[in-house]
């Protein structure tokens, strides 16, 4: 209710957003384990292409040619990239190399949630800096 009384008419969005992530809430480790869960299907891509499909992507990541301070494109070095990020709780980086992976049609969930733990971030961060500056409403007298 504090939330509420004192940013609720000024930053009402954020407020509905760690509200949200109150009852529902979502953690790094969720999504770390929620990554370990779907990361096979990440680095293959989508199953429904056929042995031939999967053969030429093989041969693709045979040889890969990248600039040498360019970050590997290779799937499995991708989702360890990933696992690092989330790590140093980089969730937003993680959530760009999972975008690029085979199969990120697949990772629906997996980024609406990480998009949930960035946006409940976000929200923290804008009612901390109101706060911080003097932008909260005071609050409300205690009645005894």
């Amino acid at each position: 209710q504090q939330l509420r009384d004192r940013f609720g008419t000024t930053r009402p969005n954020e407020v509905a957003a760690i509200i949200d992530a109150g009852r529902n809430p979502i953690t790094v480790e969720d999504l770390r384990l929620g990554l370990d869960q779907i990361g096979s299907q990440l680095a293959l891509g989508p199953a429904g292409d056929g042995w031939g499909g999967s053969f030429v992507r093989m041969l693709g990541s045979l040889v890969v040619i990248h600039p040498r301070n360019a970050p590997s494109p290779v799937p499995g070095e991708r989702l360890a990239r990933i696992r690092r990020f989330l790590a140093q709780g980089q969730v937003e980086a993680a959530v760009e190399e999972v975008k690029r992976l085979p199969g990120a049609a697949q990772s629906k969930a997996w980024l609406d949630g990480a998009q949930r733990y960035i946006a409940t971030r976000q929200a923290l961060d804008t009612l901390e800096a109101a706060a911080l500056q003097g932008n909260a409403a005071a609050p409300a007298p205690v009645r005894r």
